[in-house]
């Protein structure tokens, strides 16, 4: 991945290269006959202005397609640049880590396990200040409700 956006960029950069110097061709070597057509270079129509202007376009397309091609290239680098720097960063990171890990998992592996602590919750949960849940006021709410219904009853 390292040497392919080196590559990348090198072909992007001599593309960009390739379109300047054709696009460069297309406004500074203009030559129109009507005695000869084989010395017309440049030349696509039977009039001076038309001829520039066509090549004006020819001029601006090559000349968009050369800057493309440099500003991909060098995002290209930049890429490059940032893909070396954050590999460095994370061997230098994990190499300096190594130690504060082993430590980590040391404690870790101390710690209680989780069925151990979930079951201890568990059992205070059920307790509330030495008190048991079967000793509480509302002990089922069906059981309320229906020792509701037997007062209501002997009114």
């Amino acid at each position: 991945m390292k040497n392919l956006l080196v590559w990348i960029s090198i072909t992007a950069f001599c593309l960009g290269t390739y379109f300047f110097i054709v696009g460069k061709d297309k406004k500074d070597n203009y030559h129109y006959s009507e005695y000869s057509y084989k010395s017309n270079h440049n030349a696509y129509v039977g009039g001076d202005a038309y001829n520039y202007i066509i090549n004006g376009n020819y001029f601006t397309g090559f000349m968009v397609l050369g800057s493309s091609c440099y500003i991909f290239g060098i995002l290209c680098v930049i890429g490059q640049i940032i893909v070396s720097n954050f590999s460095d960063l994370k061997d230098s990171l994990e190499s300096a880590n190594v130690g504060i890990i082993n430590e980590i998992r040391q404690e870790q592996a101390k710690l209680p396990s989780l069925k151990t602590l979930s079951a201890s919750y568990s059992y205070r949960s059920k307790t509330q200040n030495g008190i048991s849940a079967s000793q509480t006021s509302v002990q089922n709410p069906g059981n309320y409700y229906q020792n509701n219904q037997n007062q209501n009853s002997y009114r």
